[in-house]
């Protein structure tokens, strides 16, 4: 039994764009349509609510309550992000069920996760204490160290994100091969954990370092 650790070639009129970013423009895609639906759906919303607008409501309020805690009076400006980035590496992950490899097993897709990251951290760290104020930070305590630290960040969130997921999948893997014509319950338990609680805590895990790094960068 072979395993790929990394995705397979695919191409696009001659250009080799890698399965994994196909399949993530395939999730990008179902995400702005469910995202257009719930919008036309939202006319319909009432004071009282009930059934999907309870959902929405009850997930849209513990990700802004849980971005409060985390960053204060800039909640507001940062919980969008979260929202999206986790729903896009819940989505990711969950094309297994499928039969699909998740983009989030590409370390190359996991990078440009981390480097969005990345980006919201110094752009909230500008913001709020302007661009002096940032460059500031990095010859503080210790000049340059900060700055190492900093680029440390999009590749460690990156390594940390491929890491678990990739195990997971070979994990499965393994376990479809000793099993063979056998794997029916066993397999389907444990691809419930790794596709739906395992994407869940990564996703939340992804969104809580995003949390504490703003913080460190606006404080």
């Amino acid at each position: 039994m072979e395993i790929e650790v990394t995705p397979k070639a695919f191409t696009i009129g001659g250009v080799n764009v890698g399965e994994s970013v196909v399949i993530a423009w395939c999730v990008t895609a179902a995400l702005i349509v469910l995202a257009l639906v719930v919008k036309i759906r939202s006319r319909n919303f009432t004071e009282v609510p009930k059934g999907l607008q309870n959902l929405l409501e009850f997930g849209i309020e513990a990700i802004q309550k849980y971005a409060k805690t985390e960053v204060g009076g800039v909640w507001e400006e940062i919980a969008p992000y979260c929202a999206t980035v986790a729903c896009y590496i819940f989505g990711c992950c969950m094309v297994e069920i499928i039969g699909v490899r998740a983009p989030t097993t590409d370390l190359s897709m996991t990078l440009a996760m981390g480097l969005g990251t990345f980006f919201w951290i110094n752009y909230m760290g500008i913001r709020h204490k302007g661009l002096g104020g940032r460059l500031m930070h990095y010859v503080k305590p210790i000049p340059l160290i900060p700055l190492v630290t900093d680029i440390a960040i999009p590749i460690s969130m990156a390594c940390r994100l491929y890491g678990n997921l990739l195990a997971g999948m070979i994990v499965m893997e393994l376990i479809y091969g000793a099993m063979k014509y056998f794997a029916v319950a066993v397999p389907a338990a444990l691809s419930l954990y790794f596709n739906f609680f395992d994407s869940a805590i990564q996703a939340y895990i992804f969104v809580t370092l995003t949390l504490c790094y703003v913080s460190e960068a606006i404080e």
